[in-house]
C-alpha cells in the first residue's frame, strides 16, 4: 500500500521540519524568545499530564541558561536499554522506536526553528538494569543499542543542523565497578523505601518484573520452585528501584529538560507518540487508520496480543534497512482498549 510507505517516509524525512508561523513570530516579538521556547516545550500537543512545579522550574532554568550562554538546549530522556524479549523483533528495535524518534524530533523542531543554538536530545540508556533485572545477556543489550543507533542514523540526514541526537549509556559516567558499588548501596535503600510505597504502586512494579524477566535467559530460571521465582521477582523489583529511583535520579541532575513517558515531578510527561503512552522499548509499532488518515501507535505486549485478534492488514515495505522494517501492521480503526 503506497499510502503507508509515503506516510512512514514523511515521518522520517519531515519530523525535523518546522516553519515558523505568524502566531509564533507574534509570541517571539511580544513576549520574547524565552517565552516562546518554554511554551513549545510545555505544548499540550505533546504533554499528556499536568506539569509539576519542580518540572516548570527545571525547564525555565535550562532555557534561561541556554539562551544566556548561547548554547543548545539539553533535552534528556532515560529509557531501558533492551527490547522486551516477548516482542518478535527482540533484541532489536522495531517501528515503536521509529515512531518515538519521529515524535520527539517533531517535539523539539519548533524550538530549533526559532533558536539557532538548537537542541541536543539525549537518549540515556540503562544498560546494567536489563542484565540484573531481566536476566538478559550483555549481547542482547548491545544489539538493542546498535539497532537504535542505526535507526538514529537513518533520521540524521533529514535533521536541521541544530538538532543533535545521541545515545548516552549509564556506564559512560560510571565504571562498572563504580556502578556495582552504587547499585549495592542503593539496594539497601530500596529494601527500606520500596515497601513504604502504596500497595498499588508496589503491585505495579511486581507486575512489570513478572513481565520483563526472561526466565530462560542468561541463567535458566525455568526450573526454579514457585518460592524461588517469587524471590527472583522481589530481587528484580528492588534492582529496578535502586537503578531508577536512586542512581538515575542523581544522573538526571543538571541534564536540562527532562522528558518521560509517564508523569513525574521533574519531567514533562509526553508519552511515547501522539497516540501512545506505552514504552517503546517494550512495545510494538503499528498503524491505525481513521477516516482515511494514518496514526502511529505503540502497543504494549498485552495490547498487541489483543490487537492481533482484530481484522488488520500487514503491508510490505522498502523504506529503511532491517528485517523488522520490511512490513508493518495496519489496523482499520482507532483502538479502544477500554472495550477489551
Amino acid at each position: 500500500m503506497l499510502k503507508v510507505q509515503t506516510f512512514l517516509s514523511n515521518l522520517l524525512e519531515g519530523a525535523g521540519e518546522y516553519a515558523l508561523m505568524e502566531a509564533d513570530a507574534e509570541i517571539i516579538e511580544k513576549k520574547g524568545l524565552q517565552s516562546y521556547i518554554i511554551a513549545k516545550l510545555f505544548s499540550k500537543k505533546y504533554r499528556k499530564w499536568k506539569l509539576e512545579e519542580q518540572c516548570i522550574k527545571l525547564v525555565e532554568s535550562e532555557v534561561d541558561e541556554s539562551l544566556t550562554k548561547e548554547r543548545p538546549i539539553d533535552v534528556f530522556f532515560a529509557q531501558g536499554s533492551y527490547k522486551l524479549w516477548r516482542v518478535h523483533s527482540a533484541p532489536k528495535v522495531n517501528w515503536a522506536e521509529y515512531f518515538n524518534l519521529a515524535y520527539l524530533i517533531s517535539y523539539v523542531a519548533p524550538v530549533a526553528a526559532a533558536y539557532k543554538g538548537g537542541v541536543n536530545l539525549t537518549y540515556y540508556f540503562l544498560t546494567v538494569l536489563p542484565q540484573t533485572h531481566n536476566n538478559l545477556s550483555e549481547s542482547e543489550v548491545v544489539a538493542y543499542i546498535e539497532s537504535f543507533q542505526a535507526l538514529i542514523d537513518q533520521f540524521k540526514p533529514y535533521l536541521p543542523s541544530n538538532i543533535k541526537i545521541r545515545i548516552e549509556r549509564d556506564l559512560d559516567k560510571h565504571s562498572r565497578a563504580q556502578y556495582n558499588k552504587a547499585l549495592k548501596s542503593a539496594l539497601v535503600l530500596a529494601d527500606k523505601e520500596f515497601y513504604a510505597w502504596p500497595q498499588t504502586k508496589q503491585d505495579d512494579y511486581i507486575r512489570r518484573a513478572n513481565l520483563n524477566i526472561k526466565w530462560d535467559g542468561v541463567e535458566d530460571w525455568t526450573k526454579l520452585t514457585d518460592q524461588e521465582k517469587i524471590e527472583k521477582v522481589k530481587r528484580a523489583v528492588l534492582y529496578e528501584y535502586a537503578a531508577t529511583q536512586v542512581i538515575l535520579e542523581k544522573d538526571k541532575i543538571k541534564r536540562g529538560v527532562i522528558l518521560s513517558t509517564l508523569p513525574k515531578d521533574d519531567s514533562i510527561g509526553v508519552g511515547s507518540t501522539s497516540t501512545s503512552i506505552a514504552k517503546h522499548w517494550v512495545g510494538v509499532g503499528a498503524l491505525e487508520e481513521s477516516k482515511g488518515n494514518l496514526y502511529p501507535r505503540i502497543l504494549s505486549p498485552s495490547q498487541y496480543e489483543y490487537a492481533n485478534q482484530l481484522k488488520h492488514e500487514t503491508v510490505k515495505l522498502s523504506l529503511i534497512p532491517g528485517e523488522e522494517f520490511k512490513s508493518i501492521e495496519v489496523f482499520p480503526k482507532h483502538f479502544d482498549f477500554s472495550q477489551k
